[in-house]
Order: structure tokens, then C-alpha cells, then sequence
């Protein structure tokens, strides 16, 4: 009977240990990306700090690929999405809803229309027009305190914009508000090239490649970029023209990226890009990650656990970082 009784207790607290444990489910848009496979990173390194298992699936940029994912969740764990079709995240939480599964979209928003038709989904991610802005202040100043990159001095500073995919609604916002910041502070631009590069360091470097058949490299004067990936790319184009070397000649033409990695915060610390805007991909990874095991949905509450402020149509919103080195030498 003792026996009986041990094993009783034993099988129970098997159960109720079964029963705490946390786990979610991750699916991204394509962890090729550069900025994507940070926000991974960061979501791992909380994941086990926190001692949380984390199941990744990644899509590969293909919609049809997450869809058939996101159809074979059972939904018994928090979920957590970034969309590659952010259409499909009505389709998404109406899975969820008769499993009362908590999903939490990151880094591409569904939409808050989406996002209100379940009162279990969330959002975090960052403004991208606060983002487009910071960055327009950062070239603002660079501009203003090196007046030699207007080396023409017609008073207009030629540049090179590169852009992401087509309808990527918010790095347009980002774009515009930092063209915006610039033309409030007195800098006109004149736009020699729009260069959509899909994110792509491979493909910014062969589209500016193309470009510098047709124009001089000693004409562009600004090269501002939607994302690190695409500056570096452009960047690995200036360094085999013989700029941004570090030399004390004048050949450096500035580079503005977006999303703080690694790679770009190391180029900026070495005088090769003049800046880039960091995402706070720790921040984010704990804030998602705390809002999909949390057991309130109250955005009263959440902002209490997280530390960040949750609007009422739960969304939190990460401030972005501004990182620069002074080129002047």
C-alpha cells in the first residue's frame, strides 16, 4: 500500500512538473535575414535564461511554406509569429482562438483591425517612424557637422536610397520620416538612385555596382540605407573603389544603415559606416517572451510585468538606439 501510495505521489508530481513546464512555438519569415536571425538569437538566449524551450520553423520567405506551419501547430503552447504575409494573421488567430492560444506577432505587425478580432494576441515590435526619425536626426547631425560632404557645394547632397521589399509599409514610414528630418533641418537631397535590394547585402552590392558604371562614386555624397544588410552590402562596393578606408584623403562617402548588428555596429567602431539605428533585440525577445507566458491580458498589467508600456490595442513598442562614430579626421 505504501508502495501504491509513492508511486501515486510520484506519477502526480510527474504531472504537475509536465504541467509547469514552458515551451512555445516560434515561426519566422526567413532567418536568412540578418536582422531576423538576431531577433532568434536573442529569443534563444532569454528562452534559457528564463528556462523556456523554444521550437523554431522557419519559412524561408515563402508564405505558402509558414502557412503549412502554422496549419500543422496544435496550438497547446504560446505562439509566436512573424508573418512573411502579414494577410494571413486573421487567418492565423481564428486557428487559435478555440484553443485560447496566446499569440504574440513580433517584428512584422498584422495590423491593429487584426489584431483586435482576438482578445489574446499581441504585438512587439518598434516605431518605425520614431526609427525612420532617429535616423534622420543622426544624419542631420553628421551632415551638418562635416559640411565637406557636400563636396560639390551646390547645396544639395546627392544620394543613394535603398529601399526593401515593395509594400514593406513600415520602412517606407522609416524612409519618409527620416527624408523629413532631413529637409526640416535645411538638407535638401537629391535622390540619384532608389536601389530596392530586398534586404540583401549581395543584392545592394551588385545594384550598386550598376550604379557606379553610370554615375562616379565621387558624386554620390550620402548613401542612406533601409537596413545593415544593405548598407554593408553598399559598403563592400565603396571599400573596392578605394572608400571608406579610414584614409585622411576625403574618399568616404557616409553610410546610414538600420538595425544595429553586429557586423554593422563593428563597421561603425572601425569608421567604415557613419551610423546605423540598433534594435534592441534582447529587450524585444524578453518582452515577447514574457508577454506569451504571462497569464494577464490586460495591457495595464503586462505593462507592469514587462516594464514597457502596452497600449490599448496591445501593442509595446521597443525604443530604438541610435549608434555613431564621428568620421572627421
Amino acid at each position: 500500500m505504501q508502495h501504491k501510495i509513492l508511486l501515486a505521489s510520484s506519477l502526480l508530481m510527474l504531472g504537475m512538473s509536465a504541467a509547469m513546464a514552458k515551451q512555445v512555438d516560434a515561426f519566422y519569415y526567413d532567418l536568412s535575414d540578418p536582422f531576423v536571425a538576431s531577433i532568434r538569437t536573442a529569443i534563444d538566449a532569454e528562452g534559457k535564461a528564463q528556462e523556456i524551450t523554444v521550437k523554431h520553423a522557419n519559412a524561408n520567405d515563402d508564405p505558402y511554406t509558414q502557412i503549412v506551419q502554422l496549419e500543422a501547430c496544435d496550438y497547446k503552447n504560446p505562439v509566436l509569429v512573424n508573418l512573411v504575409d502579414r494577410n494571413y494573421g486573421a487567418e492565423l488567430l481564428k486557428k487559435a482562438a478555440p484553443h485560447q492560444t496566446r499569440v504574440v506577432f513580433f517584428n512584422r505587425d498584422p495590423g491593429v483591425v487584426t489584431l483586435q478580432s482576438y482578445p489574446n494576441a499581441f504585438f512587439v515590435g518598434s516605431d518605425s517612424m520614431a526609427g525612420g526619425r532617429l535616423q534622420g536626426k543622426m544624419i542631420l547631425d553628421y551632415l551638418k557637422a562635416h559640411p565637406e560632404c557636400d563636396r560639390n557645394h551646390d547645396g544639395v547632397i546627392n544620394a543613394v536610397l535603398f529601399k526593401g521589399d515593395i509594400g514593406h509599409s513600415a520602412s517606407e514610414q522609416r524612409m519618409q520620416n527620416a527624408i523629413s528630418v532631413l529637409r526640416s533641418g535645411g538638407i535638401e537631397l537629391r535622390q540619384m538612385a532608389v536601389l530596392r535590394a530586398n534586404w540583401s547585402e549581395s543584392q545592394a552590392t551588385e545594384q550598386l555596382t550598376n550604379l557606379l558604371i553610370k554615375v562616379k562614386p565621387e558624386d554620390v555624397e550620402l548613401i542612406l540605407s533601409n537596413n545593415d544588410a544593405m548598407a554593408i552590402g553598399a559598403l563592400h562596393v565603396l571599400k573596392s573603389n578605394g572608400y571608406n578606408q579610414g584614409q585622411a584623403d576625403g574618399k568616404y562617402i557616409p553610410v546610414f544603415g538600420f538595425d544595429g548588428l553586429d557586423q554593422a555596429i563593428e563597421a561603425v567602431n572601425k569608421g567604415e559606416l557613419a551610423g546605423t539605428v540598433r534594435s534592441d533585440y534582447q529587450t524585444r525577445a524578453r518582452v515577447t517572451l514574457k508577454i506569451a507566458l504571462s497569464a494577464s491580458s490586460s495591457p495595464d498589467q503586462l505593462t507592469r510585468e514587462t516594464g514597457y508600456p502596452m497600449d490599448t490595442n496591445r501593442y509595446v513598442m521597443v525604443p530604438y538606439q541610435s549608434v555613431i562614430k564621428d568620421q572627421k579626421q
